[in-house]
């Protein structure tokens, strides 16, 4: 039986494997991330203790609650970051990085916001603190962030994407509000309670993004874990059983505010391992996003070094 499901793990990695040039190529020509740097990208240094890091606060923003936020310590002055594991960088705006002293070591990249480039700053950040963690000498991209506070309804100094994120295991817990990062499988799982349904699952960091396979309906599908996305979004060309409608929608990229048409529809199912969502709608666009939406009521564990995340969900 041991035998068995390692040749089922063998195969769903070689699985992912297969797809990894394709969608890193995605990546890079149409934007698969709103926030993807095409400049020298850089890894942080990590600065900490072995030990496993204790609960840091997230918050609820008004405008979208599925959507999480945490306090980022930045120069003198702790910031609130948007929580996005669909982001390969972080992103800092441009009155975060003048309060923290950044601005003089900006230099010009071309980076993709969805769908269209342009020529951006980045700077070097000496220091990012994030619970006990120090995040030292690395790049961040700077970007107006005023749309994403328009939706999220509060203030917003960055986008903690990662880079910093994916240095070390981390979990997500939904439920309680709160990050946890750097201990074990173990330690994670000694933190929820008992009777909480749980789904192992192998992933593929793919150039700083995770990518974990989905069942839709009765079809199987890759899809980018992305906490920074509501709702999620699936490819459109799978024959869906439900009907599909449309709605108007504003998007926000390089070039400003356009408003688009958007085809939604409502998924018999969408499941990740034993955790399913049952009459659950989504958006249709040219790639599968696993949103925050479907993630509500869970705790997610991810390391990304080991390619291996776990999804926990009340019975």
């Amino acid at each position: 039986m041991g035998e068995k499901h390692r040749d089922e793990a063998r195969s769903r990695q070689g699985k992912l494997t297969t797809v990894a040039c394709w969608l890193v190529l995605a990546a890079v020509l149409l934007g698969i991330l709103r926030f993807t740097s095409l400049g020298a990208r850089t890894t942080p240094t990590l600065d900490v203790s072995a030990s496993h890091e204790a609960a840091i606060r997230l918050w609820r923003p008004p405008g979208s609650p599925a959507h999480r936020l945490v306090a980022v310590g930045l120069g003198a002055a702790d910031e609130l970051f948007l929580l996005d594991t669909g982001a390969a960088e972080t992103v800092i705006s441009p009155a975060a990085a003048a309060r923290a002293g950044l601005i003089e070591s900006a230099r010009p990249v071309l980076a993709a916001l969805n769908d269209s480039f342009g020529l951006h700053a980045l700077v070097r950040v000496d220091r990012l603190t994030l619970g006990a963690r120090t995040y030292a000498d690395f790049e961040a991209l700077i970007l107006d962030l005023s749309h994403l506070e328009g939706v999220l309804g509060t203030e917003l100094a960055g986008v903690l994407g990662m880079n910093v994120l994916g240095q070390s295991p981390f979990e997500i817990d939904f439920v309680r509000d709160v990050l946890r990062i750097g201990g074990s499988l173990t330690a994670f799982r000694a933190d929820l309670p008992p009777q909480l349904l749980e789904s192992e699952f192998p992933l593929l960091d793919l150039d700083g993004t995770v990518v974990v396979e989905l069942v839709i309906e009765d079809q199987t599908a890759l899809f980018v874990i992305d906490t920074g996305a509501v709702p999620t979004t699936v490819q459109p060309d799978r024959g869906f059983r439900g009907a599909v409608y449309g709605h108007q929608m504003t998007r926000f990229d390089a070039g400003g505010a356009r408003s688009v048409h958007v085809q939604s529809v409502v998924l018999d199912s969408l499941s990740l391992g034993h955790i399913e969502r049952r009459s659950f709608a989504v958006d249709l666009g040219e790639f599968n996003l696993l949103g925050a939406d479907f993630l509500q009521g869970t705790a997610l564990f991810i390391d990304a070094g080991e390619g291996r995340g776990v999804l926990w969900s009340l019975r």
